[in-house]
């Protein structure tokens, strides 16, 4: 490989780590999540291409930067860390701002980058909003807000070490705005809670403080016994709901009487020599016999009578 190639493969990585500090910076909770999205690949590879581009222009125009031209390796790498490095500088910035509307617009290479990281930002919200849903849903499950409003953002907090002053504060405001909200239900002020504290210390140190604090902020678990017996309705203190749920007018369980048994012969019954009844057919008529004494049952029942 010759030491062009290896000049525009380094500044190409330069770029997309600068690139992905950028993206990374912008979802604190799950910061990988984004480097996994189509329109994030994309925007790392722009700046990966924008990197690559302006090592080519520094080349082609020959600037030195002060750098004594005769010691090449010195060149060299004070131009690829200049286009690495400098690249984010330069296409970050804007040539001139439009006035549209009440806001200014900038115009120039800035415009493209941030094209693709607002499209990165939508794809990363859309991917985990379901699954962010759920799992705030999960761990706020039982959680009661009254209790939780002041000691859970107080322990998450006091769990992270690096949070800055600015997030600590951001995180105090939110939840003072949820607690005085009163559009809100309960639960949705609870999840509400989950979704702040989820997104500046991350799902599992929300789950821990939610586990240390335990019955202090959520109510019992029920067992699984009671969760069942509260679904059919036998724990229910409505007896309409106990009679919905077990079928019965006085709201007890549903008694189910024991099957039929099937006592039919497949094979027809062979008779012996002596011209008895074979012993299958012998069980059949005393059965019919206790069952019908008076002879109801036909042929079978006169046969087990006694001649008079």
């Amino acid at each position: 490989m010759s030491s062009v190639t290896q000049d525009f493969l380094i500044v190409m990585v330069l770029g997309v780590l600068i690139g992905s500090s950028e993206l990374i910076s912008r979802y604190k909770d799950d910061p990988v999540s984004v480097l996994k999205t189509i329109p994030g690949n994309v925007y790392l590879a722009l700046n990966a291409a924008a990197a690559a581009a302006a090592l080519a222009l520094i080349r082609l125009n020959g600037w030195s930067f002060g750098v004594d031209i005769a010691d090449t390796n010195k060149l060299r790498w004070a131009q690829v860390l200049i286009a690495g490095f400098g690249a984010m500088v330069v296409f970050r910035s804007s040539l001139f701002n439009v006035r549209v509307g009440n806001q200014d617009v900038a115009v120039g290479p800035n415009t493209f980058l941030q094209v693709a990281l607002g499209a990165a930002d939508s794809a990363v919200d859309r991917q985990r909003g379901a699954r962010r849903a759920k799992l705030v849903s999960s761990v706020m499950e039982r959680v009661l807000f009254d209790q939780a409003s002041t000691a859970l953002p107080l322990l998450c907090i006091r769990l992270m070490q690096n949070l800055s002053p600015d997030q600590v504060k951001q995180v105090e405001t939110q939840a003072e705005e949820i607690r005085n909200s009163k559009n809100l239900t309960a639960r949705g002020k609870a999840l509400a809670l989950g979704l702040i504290l989820m997104n500046n210390v991350g799902i599992d140190v929300l789950r821990a403080a939610v586990s240390s604090l335990g019955e202090e902020i959520a109510t019992p678990q029920e067992s699984a016994t009671a969760r069942l017996a509260q679904k059919i309705g036998f724990g229910s203190k409505d007896p309409d709901q106990r009679r919905r749920k077990s079928g019965t007018p006085d709201g007890s369980p549903a008694v189910v009487p024991p099957p039929l048994v099937d006592i039919s012969v497949d094979q027809p019954a062979t008779s012996t020599e002596e011209g008895t009844p074979a012993p299958a057919t012998a069980a059949i008529i005393s059965e019919a016999t206790q069952q019908s004494p008076n002879g109801t049952d036909g042929s079978s029942a006169t046969t087990a009578q006694e001649p008079r």
